[in-house]
């Protein structure tokens, strides 16, 4: 046999081979980017039911989809999808390369399918953080650019990333089964705009899923590296084939990051109908979690323990579908973290990462988690590493709030007070971040900067009230932080309005 090529169509032809070479992949890793790539493909392709479903060799659409990428990548697709990580100036001196996934433009004409878009995105970035042999910044700070069309190279310099994914997907069709999902991928080495990669897709959108899958281990392969079968099945076992429960979630998801009490109650909603339309949805029955425990952490819940209890419930029921998903085990280390059993979410979230090594956000959720537990140090280092992979992320507002929190634990508020600092100036629409602030210039005793931030506590929450405050940190935590956030709100009762 002469080529990858061969080798791939005598193992469609020879089923029990091919059964026994793809469990090869599964064990030992398959790191031969073309063959541990083309047997993911026929994996997926074998798992299909329908023509319709079959891509690569098999597919005469797929072999005019790549004619196209072909065509429009040109002679720099065929030099660069040879090269490997170093040869570029950005990112030189460092081992693993940094990519960036830029939300997929929305090109349908109904603006309420972009979350097929977002969806999509967010998916291709889990996929690829999976992969220890690269580094994948974080949708928080990738999403900054959904909606525009950002110069390549100055999103490499932005974000230090060394390639660049960008693409659109558009939507055709009325209904489920007759519609059409248009979409088209490129991977750009950053330094010099050149394609190393790209792809054309048109199908049925009930292949959407199908499609992620192939995005990923297409810019694995053009970077040199092979996503694994038993990688992508580990980032599919959390998945569903009901396309409205995976759109619900997308929703849930993206309604989370807009942040105010309605949006909140939005993510809530659509993560209970997702559930509702597949109950063995382990990531949907991890949203619904996430979003649940956020309601409280961010000051928004009518009935704090009672959404911090359903939490529990939602993220346990994920975990028995799905042990061994990275996304649900970091939902669950968060919802355990917040509901004040941090020693058990410190193992989980070192499963998760060992798992998905880029997830910025577990990396975050792990150091607040050790924070939580009293150790301080390597807290403190850990939420410095997932600041690395949030570039200009609006999350970072969040992340420098633990940091004030877990600094005013360490006895340190005058730090605190400067992270804290921090977390206002990236975004000032989160009243906690200036309640955490607050605190820290209360227990310094600088009572007329505690005041004056209290005030914009007021002016974002006019109803908010101290006790407010101690009613959702004694749901969230029932031992640890609780302590030191109870000292600190008590110096605050003392100089909070009275009217």
């Amino acid at each position: 046999m002469e080529s990858i090529n061969d080798v791939l169509t005598w193992l469609t032809e020879h089923e029990s081979a091919f059964s026994a070479i793809a469990a090869l992949v599964v064990i030992f890793g398959v790191v031969f980017s073309p063959l541990g790539a083309g047997v993911r493909g026929l994996l997926s392709r074998k798992q299909a039911d329908s023509d319709t479903q079959q891509s690569g060799i098999n597919n005469p659409q797929a072999r005019t989809n790549n004619t196209a990428a072909s065509v429009s990548a040109g002679a720099e697709k065929n030099d660069a999808t040879l090269a490997r990580p170093g040869q570029s100036q950005a990112g030189q001196g460092k081992d693993r390369p940094v990519v960036a996934v830029l939300p997929l433009n929305n090109m349908s004409t109904d603006e309420e399918q972009g979350y097929l878009a977002e969806g999509m995105t967010e998916d291709i970035i889990t996929a690829l953080a999976r992969s220890a042999d690269m580094d994948v910044i974080a949708r928080n700070s990738t999403f900054v650019y959904k909606g525009s069309t950002p110069d390549i190279r100055q999103v490499g310099k932005d974000l230090g990333a060394r390639y660049v994914v960008e693409g659109s997907l558009r939507k055709v069709g009325s209904d489920q089964s007759g519609a059409r999902v248009r979409v088209t991928v490129q991977l750009i080495e950053a330094a010099t705009g050149s394609h190393v990669w790209a792809e054309n897709y048109d199908r049925p959108l009930s292949d959407i899923f199908a499609i992620q899958d192939e995005v990923s281990s297409g810019i694995a392969s053009a970077l040199g590296y092979a996503i694994t079968v038993a990688e992508i099945d580990a980032a599919n076992r959390a998945s569903t084939d009901n396309l409205d429960a995976w759109g619900l979630v997308a929703r849930s998801l993206s309604a989370a990051f807009q942040f105010n009490r309605e949006t909140s109650a939005e993510s809530v909603e659509f993560a209970r109908q997702a559930v509702a339309l597949d109950p063995n949805y382990a990531a949907a029955h991890a949203r619904l979690a996430s979003a649940l425990i956020r309601r409280p952490a961010n000051g928004f819940s009518e009935h704090p323990e009672q959404d911090v209890s359903e939490a529990k419930a939602a993220i346990d029921k994920a975990i028995r579908l799905a042990p061994n998903d990275a996304g649900v085990l970091a939902e669950s280390g968060h919802v355990l973290c917040f509901s004040g059993r941090p020693d058990e979410a410190i193992p989980i979230l070192e499963r998760a990462l060992a798992l998905c090594p880029s997830n910025a956000i577990a990396i975050a959720q792990y150091g607040y988690a050790l924070g939580v537990a009293g150790n301080f140090d390597k807290s403190l280092s850990e939420l410095a590493r997932a600041i690395e992979l949030l570039p200009n992320a609006q999350y970072l507002y969040r992340i420098h709030f633990w940091r004030s929190a877990i600094l005013l634990s360490k006895g340190d508020p005058e730090a605190g007070e400067l992270e804290g600092q921090k977390s206002v100036s990236i975004f000032n629409g989160f009243h906690t971040s200036w309640a955490i602030l607050a605190i820290c210039q209360a227990v310094q005793g600088k009572t007329d900067e505690a005041k004056a931030t209290i005030m914009k506590i007021k002016q974002l929450m006019p109803d908010a009230s101290t006790d407010d405050y101690r009613r959702n940190i004694t749901a969230l935590y029932p031992t640890g932080l609780r302590q030191t956030l109870d000292e600190g709100l008590h110096r605050l009762e003392e100089i909070w309005p009275k009217d």
